[in-house]
């Protein structure tokens, strides 16, 4: 669920920033505004264990009218589903988990 920003270093046409950015695999989302950065809310959680590809496409325009000439592009993965278990200790009190959904990979975190 978390949100992508991109912090462009000029300013540029957010209609044309908006128009010309992909997300593979693909996902429906939202755009935001604060200044010179953009903001994509996936409307849900993008998939566990996944490799993205984010990319602005040739057409990206600057405030001044300059349009990109070349595909600009990223990736990144994203993490496995992980859930925080509460489960009591020999000692009668709690210990704070974090636990894959399939129970892997458990460990204390507090």
């Amino acid at each position: 669920g978390s949100p992508l920003r991109v912090t462009f270093s000029r300013p540029v046409d957010r209609q044309s920033a908006e128009a010309s950015f992909r997300l593979e695999p693909p996902s429906a989302g939202r755009f935001f505004w604060e200044e010179q950065t953009l903001t994509f809310q996936p409307t849900r959680p993008l998939s566990a264990e996944t490799r993205y590809r984010a990319s602005f496409g040739p057409g990206l325009m600057d405030a001044e009218g300059r349009r990109t000439a070349t595909e600009l592009a990223w990736e990144f993965q994203t993490r496995g589903a992980r859930l925080l278990v509460v489960r009591s200790s020999a000692e009668g009190g709690s210990e704070l988990w974090l636990v894959a959904p399939d129970g892997a990979g458990a460990r204390p975190l507090v």
